[in-house]
């Protein structure tokens, strides 16, 4: 054998060492890709089941934080509703002034002025219950306190 076919001989064996090995590293290859398909299903079962149960501990955060909302939402109403019941007593406190009218030497509280109407009302044959607007003019000089009950009945009273 000479050099040139020494060398053609070393070719082929190197070519076919080649070929050998992608043939190897190609089976190796397809072996791997059938186990990663095969393997794929589990995988991607693996991935759903994490899915779900991140979605599961969402929806639980989710509600949690609702159910969260609705009782501060509910403390802060009945916080305003309290605070709006204090302020509705303060001013009823506030709306019934003392007032006193003095003439002459003389002195009457509107509160008495108003039980001495009320009484009148009900000796004519009415229920105080039914009084539902009265106004009172106050005239001094006559000593006499003028009424209107639910803009029907008119009448008047001593002042003094």
């Amino acid at each position: 054998m000479n050099a040139r076919q020494a060398k053609k001989q070393d070719n082929k064996s190197v070519t076919k060492t080649a070929v050998s090995t992608t043939d190897t590293k190609a089976e190796a290859v397809k072996t791997e890709t059938t186990e990663a398909v095969k393997a794929a299903p589990a995988k991607q079962e693996a991935v759903e089941k994490k899915a779900a149960a991140k979605k599961t501990v969402a929806k639980k955060e989710t509600a949690t934080k609702a159910d969260t909302d609705k009782n501060v939402t509910s403390n802060a109403e009945s916080k305003v509703a309290e605070k709006t019941a204090e302020k509705k007593a303060v001013k009823k406190e506030a709306a019934t002034p003392f007032i006193a009218v003095q003439y002459d030497g003389h002195e009457s509280t509107v509160d008495s002025i108003v039980e001495r109407i009320t009484a009148e009302y009900v000796s004519e044959g009415h229920r105080a219950s039914s009084i539902k607007d009265l106004k009172i003019y106050l005239k001094p000089e006559d000593a006499l306190a003028y009424y209107v009950i639910n803009e029907k009945v008119a009448g008047s009273v001593s002042l003094f």
